[in-house]
């Protein structure tokens, strides 16, 4: 595993926070994969997701940090049926 987590101890959409991990300027599909698997979380990437990216995160719950990783790196994700699909694009549904 390319990442650090100390420890394991990271339940999908649970108050447990994640206690210790961190990434220096590694691919940002590897930081994903890593956090769905520490977390339990299904996270599927599109081929719009690239680059390098460097994070640390304590005493965070999964989403939160989910959430504040994508938006530093403009990147957008939509839940359904319980994976999360990451992204660079947008998708918005008019109601019109």
């Amino acid at each position: 595993m390319l990442c650090l987590v100390l420890p394991l101890l990271i339940y999908h959409l649970s108050a447990e926070p994640i206690k210790q991990m961190g990434c220096v300027d590694k691919p940002i599909n590897d930081i994903l994969l890593a956090l769905a698997d520490a977390s339990g979380a299904s996270i599927v990437c599109d081929e719009t997701v690239s680059g390098n990216a460097s994070f640390v995160f304590s005493s965070m719950d999964f989403l939160p940090a989910l959430q504040s990783f994508l938006s530093a790196y403009r990147l957008y994700y939509r839940f359904e049926n319980g994976v999360y699909y990451v992204s660079r694009v947008k998708i918005v549904f008019s109601a019109s």
